[in-house]
């Protein structure tokens, strides 16, 4: 059951690091703290829970103590947990772990019980763990209430309460995975009809005039600000903002940069030096251009396969996104 949660909490952290989750999730921050700390609070309680169940239980009086404590508040933890991972993904209310999931609940009682509030549980309830029956396995407490006279004999039995908590969890992140499996298909679906590579089919050309034709020059020229412009617009399309996606968004500035020294710059610059500066800067846009070009063929490639990983070599960098969610 350990393996699950850690291999279900990777699908989610590969989701949300998709750009265009990423970027919805961190238009408010706290959605995004929220999740990352819930994600990582699953990963360490489980690591706790699975050192409970493996490890020997300690012969000390005091050993037993901690470890007994402790295996309960990691279970509520982890219960806790799961509910932030399920309120921010999924946009839902807090589970109702009484209702859904009452072997569960049962467990989050036997902690509020013995860990949370013993001396003073709602006001009515004061507890007492019964040191003698402290085992790995199981143990038991009494539950008093000095209002009604009413007096209880509980007794927990661990290993299944770890059983009953890591199984419901394992089911609601399965549903959260399933989620966002259906809403990244959509996402995809959505996009990858539009090849962001059309946008650059006439670059070749508009160069060639740029470079051989000085008459059309200064429409060939413009014809590729408006590819940059059209480029950025898909952006936004697909990611929300060019400044969410850093490859691109690096690379656009240093192409607008270009850009205002082609417009601006030369006019400051003597005349006898003005043409060799134009030829550099036209060699340089180009080959960002080209790199542009590059950029959007990797996306198009991402959205055709359905979010594979893609290296970029040219900036020597790699961007993961989900793979293999889908059977079909």
């Amino acid at each position: 059951m350990e393996q699950e949660l850690f291999d279900l909490v990777k699908k989610i952290r590969l989701h949300i690091n998709n750009i265009h989750k990423q970027a919805a999730l961190m238009e408010k921050l706290e959605k995004w703290f929220r999740i990352t700390s819930a994600l990582d609070v699953v990963e360490d309680t489980a690591c706790a829970i699975g050192f409970y169940q493996e490890q020997p239980y300690p012969s000390e009086l005091g050993g037993q103590y901690l470890y007994t404590y402790g295996v309960l508040q990691a279970l509520f933890m982890q219960q806790d947990a799961v509910e932030s991972i399920n309120a921010v993904l999924r946009n839902t209310k807090s589970i109702d772990w009484k209702t859904d999931y009452p072997d569960a609940y049962k467990v989050r009682e036997f902690r509020n019980d013995v860990v949370g509030h013993p001396t003073n549980r709602s006001e009515k309830w004061f507890m007492h763990l019964a040191q003698i029956s402290l085992q790995k396995e199981s143990f038991w407490y009494s539950k008093a209430s000095t209002k009604t006279e009413e007096s209880k004999h509980i007794s927990v039995d661990v290993l299944k309460a770890i059983n009953d908590v890591q199984k419901c969890n394992k089911e609601v992140l399965e549903k959260v995975v399933e989620e966002m499996d259906r809403d990244f298909k959509a996402y995809i679906e959505k996009h990858k009809d539009r090849k962001m590579t059309e946008i650059f089919d006439s670059l070749d050309y508009a160069i060639q005039n740029i470079v051989e034709n000085s008459h059309s020059k200064d429409h060939y020229y413009n014809r590729t600000k408006q590819m940059v412009k059209e480029c950025e617009e898909e952006l936004v399309l697909r990611y929300g903002a060019v400044e969410n996606v850093d490859p691109y968004n690096y690379l656009l500035k240093e192409i607008h940069e270009i850009y205002k020294l082609l417009d601006e710059g030369l006019s400051k610059v003597p005349s006898d030096f003005s043409g060799g500066i134009e030829k550099y800067l036209l060699q340089c846009l180009f080959y960002k251009l080209d790199e542009l070009k590059d950029y959007c063929k990797e996306t198009d490639e991402y959205f055709e396969n359905y979010g594979k990983t893609i290296i970029n070599e040219k900036a020597d960098i790699e961007i993961t996104f989900v793979e293999d969610f889908l059977e079909d």
